[in-house]
């Protein structure tokens, strides 16, 4: 969730991100598969959202989510997900 918190991000950037996230604590790195169902959790439960971005009006567009269009989908948390993400930095073990 943290990936996709502030800005739009491509599927490359979350994994990238996912990827030295859990360098850094010592844990194994997600697998493709394992991103790919994780954004679509969080699409289907309302805690994110895939988009088109342009560089022509509209610069974005709401997407329909599915696995064979991740790589040309950006993603975002909704106001939900961002609700969802502060509930879980705010738990004592963090998360």
């Amino acid at each position: 969730m943290g990936a996709i918190s502030d800005d739009y991000e491509d599927f490359e950037t979350v994994a990238s991100t996912a990827a030295g996230w859990a360098e850094e604590d010592g844990l194994r790195v997600f697998g493709r598969q394992e991103l790919l169902s994780e954004l679509a959790d969080l699409i289907r439960t309302g805690y994110a959202q895939a988009y088109i971005l342009s560089a022509q009006p509209p610069h974005t567009r709401v997407a329909d989510y599915s696995e064979g269009r991740a790589d040309d989908l950006w993603f975002l948390l909704t106001a939900a997900g961002i609700r969802a993400l502060n509930e879980l930095d705010a738990q004592p073990d963090g998360g």
